[in-house]
């Protein structure tokens, strides 16, 4: 025996301490919170909810549940409830002022979650009321060795009331002599592990009155309405149709567009960490700027798609991991390179879009992507309504085996369709662009899009007007005119799935 161990086992002797190992925590059978939600249309006025109202819903099958969780939410509320669903199509064909109840695994972006007592999930999960406290698994007699006297013996841990107890039958004491352990029943949902934020906008082109602007009031102004909602996101898309050209000159109209480098603070103002490049604008100046602003956002490191230096890069998909390890992938094409913007060999620019291209790269990317979202710059509209060309590649990336597809190109905002309830935006508007010559270029929103287990889960917008080349947030009544133009029940829920 060696003597520092024989000195250690005299102190124990001769001080009455008591040693004992503790086991790490996640074998004391220690579950997390699960999260309930209520979901409505995207069409119902209703925003939020209170828990007793919902109990009371509940209670007289007045709101509908998803058929495997009913067990629990009919414990949960103590009653049973016989309105329940087995499918989002079933739902969606109930009347439009239906509320369901769904867990985080069946949640589908094509019914919004309300607010519970004020708070929403998904900004504020800590505060939000709707858990179940699932019980903690029976616990089994866990051996702990422990010193006293200077001797080995034998504990085990037992769970009395919210405590450890450390239990030995030849000290029937030392459950209070040796301190015990608070211990919570339940622990928080994991929030932020679990969830990733992706922010999707639209059009941005930091010239001619935007850039003005930048120049005169700073860059911070470009941004400053709406920079809040960026802060707390893991990731941020922009689609930037401008190069950086030395000496830029901003005019006051004409679409051939440059911008300046320090106005790309913007971007990092944002947290912009992805770009995307299929814009009709890259190479207005020559394709050198291009291939210098494609330097810039590898040298702050932002990944881009959509484009690149050579035909083959820009048909080359972006793959991001989310918080939980699942993988979204990237891919974006140009409809029709109106400017001869496209990329062609060797040559940089946007990746033209063709149709057996596009099918090719999505199934590739299927190997590599829990989720696949493709955008195409598509050839310009002013009408809320998309053009008959635009729904069908639309479709056809959605068959192709593209789980949301989205037009980069609208500067007129543009109505948003499920298509086998595969989410369609048509049109998200202009974000930093100057356009405000009607009101539909105007109007535009954002996304925040939640992914949970390599699926999309939530897609919320946030509703915007350009007011003096930047985004401002709509005011509720701008916000009614913009739903009332491009939410509409027969595109968001088709009584069938379309072919």
């Amino acid at each position: 025996m060696s003597s520092s161990f024989s000195l250690f086992l005299m102190l124990l002797r001769f001080f009455p301490v008591y040693v004992w190992l503790l086991l790490p925590l996640n074998l004391w059978g220690q579950t997390a919170d699960k999260p309930y939600f209520v979901v409505a249309r995207w069409t119902n006025t209703q925003t939020q909810w209170t828990m007793s109202e919902l109990r009371n819903a509940y209670q007289q099958s007045q709101v509908a549940v998803w058929q495997p969780i009913k067990p629990a939410l009919d414990a949960y509320f103590e009653a049973n409830n016989t309105f329940v669903i087995n499918d989002w199509q079933a739902l969606a064909n109930l009347p439009a002022n239906t509320l369901c109840i769904s867990d985080l695994d069946h949640l589908n972006p094509q019914f919004k979650v309300l607010w519970i007592d004020g708070q929403d999930f998904f900004e504020n999960a800590a505060q939000y009321p709707f858990y179940q406290k699932l019980p903690r698994a029976p616990f089994r007699t866990n051996i702990v060795p422990m010193f006293r006297d200077g001797l080995f013996y034998t504990h085990h841990l037992r769970v009395v009331g919210d405590e450890l107890r450390w239990v030995n039958k030849y000290f029937p004491d030392s459950d209070t002599q040796i301190p015990a352990r608070k211990i919570n029943q339940t622990a928080q949902f994991d929030f932020e592990g679990q969830i990733t934020k992706l922010m999707l906008t639209g059009v941005s082109a930091i010239t001619r009155r935007t850039g003005a602007a930048a120049d005169a009031y700073g860059v911070g102004y470009l941004t400053e309405k709406v920079l809040s909602f960026f802060q707390n996101a893991d990731w941020v898309h922009l689609s930037n149709e401008v190069s950086i050209v030395p000496d830029c000159q901003y005019a006051s109209s004409g679409t051939k567009f440059c911008t300046k480098e320090a106005h790309f603070q913007a971007l990092l103002d944002l947290r912009v960490n992805i770009v995307e490049l299929t814009g009709n604008h890259n190479s207005d100046y020559g394709r050198q700027y291009f291939d210098q602003t494609l330097a810039w956002y590898k040298a702050h490191q932002i990944p881009t798609f959509g484009g690149g230096s050579n035909a083959q890069l820009a048909n080359e998909p972006l793959i991001i991991t989310l918080k939980d390890g699942k993988k979204i992938g990237f891919i974006g094409f140009n409809e029709q390179c109106p400017l001869g913007e496209c990329a062609e060999g060797s040559t940089a620019g946007a990746n033209r879009y063709e149709a057996a291209k596009a099918q090719a790269a999505i199934l590739k990317m299927r190997s590599q992507a829990d989720f696949i979202i493709a955008s195409v710059q598509f050839r310009e509209r002013d009408s809320y309504e998309p053009r008959t060309e635009q729904v069908q590649i639309c479709r056809d990336l959605a068959d192709f085996g593209a789980d949301m597809v989205y037009g980069s190109q609208a500067h007129q905002v543009q109505q948003v369709a499920f298509y086998n309830q595969k989410p369609l935006f048509y049109g998200l508007g202009n974000f930093l662009f100057d356009q405000q010559h009607h009101i539909g270029v105007r109007q535009g929103f954002f996304l925040k899009l939640f992914f949970y287990q390599g699926k999309l889960i939530q897609a919320v917008p946030v509703f915007t007007m350009i007011d003096a080349g930047r985004p401002v947030l709509a005011t509720p009544a701008e916000t009614d005119q913009i739903k009332a133009a491009i939410w509409l029940d027969g595109l968001l829920y088709p009584t069938q799935n379309r072919k």
